[in-house]
């Protein structure tokens, strides 16, 4: 995670430090994974969050087991992923808008007014990866991505960089939701192919894809749409793409969901890929997009 504390006055973000949760890490990965382990994807190497060996500090802080912190631009949600002894962040910079440009600028989207006080817009964001040296913290590398004008308006306490990348070999893949999907090469930063998938996620991006037998699988629950699709991880087009069940639901606003999903095997050896969404929990077959079942849980959102 990448926090941005913006200084009044300032018309952009300035730089940010590593916040707690990120020094957190540093302080324990090193002699959890050692320089040749990795974390390469949201929830860990099984997607499950564990963490079996290490002893980690239980209290961390500015001067209490701080092992290096480092100034990076921007502001980000997603989580650190971890490979080959570097550390990789995405991050969006943004333009920031004064309060009458941020009023206009949301008064040409859908939302109505009574949503304003709970969203942020910028006048364009700067999409950016960071590699970090795991051991030192030396910034390593900056990638730019692309700039997106006048990007879609998000939930004051989201970012447009919140999904987390992923580590596949010497790729690594980087979602922002709707605003691009890119995947780049790690050993020399050069782009390798990148997509832009269209959808409305009303409060911003969530969703962190996850890598699975050469797909790159994106749970795509927007507002008018909510679909599964698998991207051939090595030149992005389209394996397959599944829509959602229907949605009992009034309005676009109660459909959307940002869940992250992952992929079992039961116990007849069958792969399943569960994907949780706005009032169904469906299982699906990775490689085809198939449906196994569905289960429905009620009339929730996000």
């Amino acid at each position: 995670m990448i926090r941005v504390s913006r200084p009044a006055g300032l018309s952009r973000p300035s730089k940010s430090f590593l916040c707690y949760l990120m020094t957190a890490i540093v302080a324990t990965a090193i002699p959890t994974f050692g320089l040749a382990e990795s974390w390469p994807q949201f929830r860990g190497p099984r997607g499950d969050g564990i963490v079996t060996e290490g002893n980690p500090p239980v209290q961390f802080g500015e001067d209490k087991n701080l092992t290096w912190k480092t100034d990076l631009e921007g502001k980000a949600w997603s989580s650190p992923v971890i490979a080959d002894g570097t550390i990789w962040l995405t991050s969006a910079v943004e333009i920031i808008p004064t309060e009458d440009e941020r009023v206009e600028l949301l008064r040409k989207t859908e939302n109505e007014e009574r949503q304003f006080k709970q969203l942020a817009i910028a006048k364009a964001i700067e999409l950016k990866v960071f590699a970090v040296d795991l051991e030192t913290g030396k910034l390593k590398q900056t990638i730019e991505l692309t700039t997106v004008e006048q990007p879609d308006a998000i939930h004051s306490l989201n970012s447009y960089a919140s999904p987390t990348p992923v580590i596949d070999g010497n790729r690594l893949l980087c979602h922002f939701g709707t605003f691009g999907t890119f995947c780049i090469d790690r050993t020399n930063g050069k782009l390798i192919w990148e997509r832009t998938l269209p959808l409305k996620h009303a409060v911003g991006p969530g969703s962190s894809p996850i890598i699975h037998d050469g797909k790159v699988i994106l749970i795509q629950d927007g507002m008018e749409r909510q679909y599964v699709i698998a991207l051939n991880a090595e030149t992005g087009s389209t394996e397959w793409e599944t829509d959602r069940p229907p949605m009992d639901a009034p309005t676009g606003d109660q459909k959307k969901a940002y869940c992250t999903p992952i992929v079992i095997t039961d116990s007849n050896g069958r792969e399943q890929l569960l994907c949780m969404g706005s009032q169904w929990m469906v299982s699906y077959d990775a490689k085809t997009g198939e449906e196994f079942w569905r289960l429905y849980h009620g009339k929730g959102f996000s």
